[in-house]
């Protein structure tokens, strides 16, 4: 049996400066100096004020307060622009307090002085990978279209009707199921991943549809910023489609997720969740922050990301700025820590985001529950990141948070399960923890991220150690068990 590499998708930094000698334009990432929060301590304590409040009401709250202050900023800046004709805006995000801009070279240093600005980062054009693309699409994906997917007629869910794989009932997922009756019902995932095939006989019913868009007239029906947005959007290409025929990495995680067993076979953890298509991997990635916003607009409750990048110290602060301001606002981040114990040394081995403290990182196990050699291991530390220095070693961050299994088991293509389990990697660890938390959102809706975060720690089976160790995190995920504390509110701040 032939086995493949590990398939955590690994993303490097494209981050170029521009020179003098290269374009009179060029293109910049302005972080605004005013945010939701503030200092290391703004999202404990944040979390700590929060803990009672519902979950929707939180998320509306938050949302609000991050709008106003970006308005504040625009309105700061009005008269600078004004100023820069040739200044080009292309975004303005809210979800961190950053404008994507093209504007001449000799612009930059008076935006870099103004005190509204807390940094600016310089691409070559088309280059940053935190906003959506600008660029022209390929040829080929230009020919590419979403599949016409008809009406959804739902059909429910029996686990007595379906084949269960060992990882799912290993993992807890058949006892929720069946003892409790939940599925996921209700919930909807962001996968952050690549294109997948939507028409997968196994995930057609689960994709995300927007409500208030009409698929293929050219229009922003709903007046998103985004034309033809029926099942997400496509950031990396600039996009509308979202599906390829062909077999990725997305439909593999997405199957683990959310894989409903029309085929006889069933393979996602919550098995009528919905899957929102938060297309950013792809010409090297991009628009990670825009599928963020994105994500928060239009209602997922998770965000399935099985992919890194390098640590870089400066980008990994913009990247806990975004993700704690998201888990704030109630949407949980969560993914595979790693495929790289063989390749890198402590604490280098979990890379950004897993690395950020709200983010879920899900180590890897086999069906022996023992760590495969490459499976990442922690802990991490912030000691060297600007504007944060806090976990510093040797006790450094906890990651990982837990483990799932990650080898041997079903994974979907483009027809429907494959049963050689001959796929392995990290990637799939991360899609059961977020299986797992949207069954834990159906049983309780109003868990906010941090609680759901703490319920898996509590709940996991120690695999290695007592409590916490490097390898496993807090131990095996065990679904019945977290559902069932969801269920009887044990939930803490």
């Amino acid at each position: 049996m032939s086995v493949s590499r590990p398939l955590c998708l690994v993303l490097l930094w494209l981050c170029v400066s521009v020179t003098a000698q290269e374009e009179d334009t060029t293109c910049a990432v302005a972080i605004m100096a005013e945010q939701l929060l503030s200092t290391p301590e703004a999202y404990p304590e944040f979390c700590r004020q929060h803990a009672a409040q519902p979950r929707a009401e939180l998320r509306a709250e938050v949302q609000g307060r991050l709008q106003a202050i970006r308005a504040a900023s625009q309105d700061a800046l009005a008269s600078f622009f004004a100023a820069q004709p040739e200044a080009e805006i292309k975004d303005w995000l809210y979800l961190i307090n950053a404008v994507h801009i093209h504007l001449p070279r000799s612009s930059l240093p008076l935006l870099e002085a103004r005190p509204e600005v807390d940094r600016v980062f310089r691409f070559k054009p088309g280059r940053q990978s935190f906003f959506r693309s600008c660029g022209e699409q390929s040829p080929a994906e230009a020919g590419r279209q979403n599949p016409d997917l008809g009406p959804i007629d739902g059909g429910g869910f029996d686990p007595e009707a379906v084949e269960i794989p060992w990882n799912l009932e290993d993992i807890g997922a058949a006892r929720v199921w069946k003892e409790l009756g939940l599925t996921g019902e209700g919930v909807v995932v962001g996968l952050m991943d690549q294109a997948w095939c939507l028409s997968n006989p196994d995930l057609r019913e689960a994709v995300w549809r927007n409500p208030d868009e009409i698929a293929g007239n050219g229009l922003d029906d709903d007046g998103n910023g985004y034309c033809d947005d029926l099942f997400g959007y496509n950031f990396a290409a600039n996009t509308p489609v979202v599906h390829t025929p062909e077999a990725s990495h997305g439909l593999m995680c997405g199957g683990i997720i959310a894989g409903r067993g029309r085929s006889g076979l069933v393979t996602g953890v919550a098995p009528q969740s919905q899957l929102m298509s938060l297309t950013v991997l792809g010409r090297g990635g991009a628009g990670f922050f825009s599928a963020f916003e994105y994500a928060l607009e239009n209602g997922a409750d998770i965000v399935s990301m099985s992919f890194m990048q390098r640590r870089n110290p400066e980008q990994r602060a913009l990247w806990r700025l975004v993700c704690e301001q998201l888990s704030c606002a109630g949407v949980l981040l969560a993914g595979g820590a790693g495929n790289f114990a063989r390749k890198a040394e402590l604490p280098e081995q979990i890379w950004t985001p897993k690395d950020v403290p709200c983010v879920l990182a899900v180590a890897g196990v086999n069906r022996e529950q023992r760590r495969p050699a490459y499976s990442s291991m922690g802990p991490v530390s912030w000691g060297d990141v600007p504007g944060y220095s806090d976990h510093p070693l040797p006790e450094g961050l906890q990651k990982p948070d837990f483990s799932a299994f990650c080898e041997g088991f079903p994974i979907q293509t483009p027809s429907g399960p494959d049963r050689r389990a001959n796929k392995r990697g990290n990637s799939f660890a991360g899609p059961h923890a977020v299986g797992i938390a949207a069954l834990m959102l159906e049983a309780a809706p109003d868990l906010k991220p941090w609680q759901i975060q703490a319920i898996l720690a509590e709940t996991a089976r120690d695999l290695f150690a007592e409590g916490w160790d490097g390898e496993s995190g807090w131990g095996l995920l065990d679904a019945h068990a977290a559902v069932q504390a969801a269920l009887e509110g044990a939930v803490g701040e």
